[in-house]
């Protein structure tokens, strides 16, 4: 048994019947809402990771896809900015610059990719016809929707070399200076707003947006909040910890060596 659960981590091999796949769902809930009202530390994410994974790892058809696995692991990365154990709200503490660099590192591959499967695929991405008929026929479609695809064709193939800029230029910027970086974190934040304005696509740019986060230094996001309240943020604001927690660290350079041996067989083969 103990063995099965290290090959496929998943709740499930102690049990998966009705009662057992009800009871999982309502502890994932429970602790779900826990998070959500800022109450989080490292055991409870992880715990978190766990039961969603549990769900997609035996889901088959019904969770491959893409934004699953994107999920799991924004909320590992996620894991690693809460306190190892105080779960308490609102506490001024200083992130790990592995965490930040990892989540950064996942915008980029999100965005680059998304950007690099479209020139593979249809042929519209490339002569700027693509919008053309998107926000008609898209999955559910929001009541905006109508209004973005009555407008001019000029205006829809601008919002195509839009796309290409946002996810083949702009990921580029993320390791850059400060500045590039900024950059590319409004664009992409900008990006994925106007995403969510004109379609649906369920919690997919929602999703997109937390590592975009990243981008943007404390000193930046105060500058979006009322100028009342910048002073006293500021008060609360810590710098990335230099001395980074074991665990974030161990679970980048496990990253880094999966994607070395990946590229390594490729090559290879």
């Amino acid at each position: 048994m103990s063995r099965a659960f290290w090959q496929v981590p998943t709740v499930f091999v102690w049990g998966s019947s009705d009662a057992a796949i009800t009871a999982w769902t309502w502890i994932g809930l429970v602790l779900a809402i826990v998070v959500a009202l800022g109450y989080a530390n490292l055991p409870i994410l992880l715990a978190l990771w766990l039961i969603y994974g549990s769900f997609v790892r035996v889901g088959q058809l019904w969770w491959a896809f893409d934004w699953e696995i994107q999920l799991l692991e924004t909320g590992m990365l996620a894991a690693f900015l809460a306190h190892p154990w105080d779960p308490r709200p609102l506490a001024a503490r200083a992130p790990p610059v592995t965490a930040i660099v990892l989540f950064r590192w996942l915008v980029f591959r999100i965005m680059l990719g998304a950007g690099l499967i479209k020139l593979r695929g249809a042929g519209c991405w490339t002569d700027l016809t693509c919008l053309d008929a998107h926000f008609e026929t898209q999955p559910i479609p929001n009541p905006l929707s109508p209004l973005f695809h009555h407008m001019p064709h000029a205006v829809l193939a601008g919002g195509v070399v839009v796309n290409h800029i946002v996810e083949l230029v702009l990921p580029w910027f993320v390791f850059g200076p400060r500045p590039a970086r900024l950059v590319a974190g409004c664009g992409m934040a900008l990006f994925q707003l106007m995403l969510i304005a004109s379609g649906n696509l369920a919690f997919l740019n929602w999703l997109t947006l937390v590592p975009v986060l990243a981008l943007f230094d404390d000193d930046a996001l105060v500058r979006c909040v009322p100028r009342r309240l910048r002073d006293r943020l500021r008060a609360r604001m810590t710098a990335p910890a230099r001395d980074p927690r074991q665990l974030a660290v161990a679970f980048g350079a496990t990253l880094g060596a999966q994607r070395a041996v990946g590229v390594a067989g490729r090559v290879l083969v």
